[in-house]
């Protein structure tokens, strides 16, 4: 059997081999890309987006002594992480029970309920910082799969999200105060 880099290489001169990957790797990538974007026809998309960027950017990847495996598997993590990342951003903004506590009162809530006034305390924040406090509270996400999807366990996800909630708050008081 012929080795990743080799097969990646000739197929600069003879793109058809580049299916040689496709069908080593293909089943691999839907498997793991299933299992974070629990949709078949999104994981489709990444896994198809990978490949695309594993043709484009092999080149450079050959000039390397990287491990293919290993380097191909980070490219699919990142199409995943786009897949999730677009999809969070369409999707509506309804904030947990959790988080609308620790910031409502009655004379409040409608203030920061609105999807414009949490998406500019969430456009204050660092991308991900927001994308941890989206998993967790608007999508309800486990710490589990938090740190699945952040590359960390679930205790650093707890952490990182117990620290998105404060900041959140952090910048939402400093919007009232400022009366914005």
């Amino acid at each position: 059997m012929r080795a990743d880099k080799e097969i990646l290489e000739a197929s600069y001169k003879k793109p058809s081999l580049f299916g040689e990957l496709f069908e080593r790797y293909n089943k691999q990538f839907l498997k793991l890309a299933v299992q974070s974007l629990s949709s078949e026809e999104e994981a489709e998309d990444a896994v198809q987006e990978a490949f695309v960027r594993i043709y484009k950017h092999g080149k450079n990847f050959l000039t390397t002594k990287g491990n293919f495996k290993a380097w191909s598997y980070t490219i699919l993590k990142n199409c995943v992480n786009d897949s999730l990342r677009r999809r969070y951003e369409k999707s509506a903004i309804i904030i947990s029970d959790e988080l609308e506590s620790t910031l409502a009162t009655e004379d409040t809530f409608g203030q920061y309920e609105s999807e414009n006034y949490i998406n500019s305390i969430l456009s204050k924040m660092d991308r991900v910082t927001a994308r941890i406090l989206k998993l967790r509270f608007v999508l309800g996400k486990s710490f589990k799969e938090i740190g699945r999807l952040v590359g960390t366990t679930s205790g650093a996800a707890r952490v990182k999200a117990y620290r998105a909630k404060k900041e959140f708050i952090a910048i939402y008081d400093s919007f009232n105060i400022n009366g914005k």
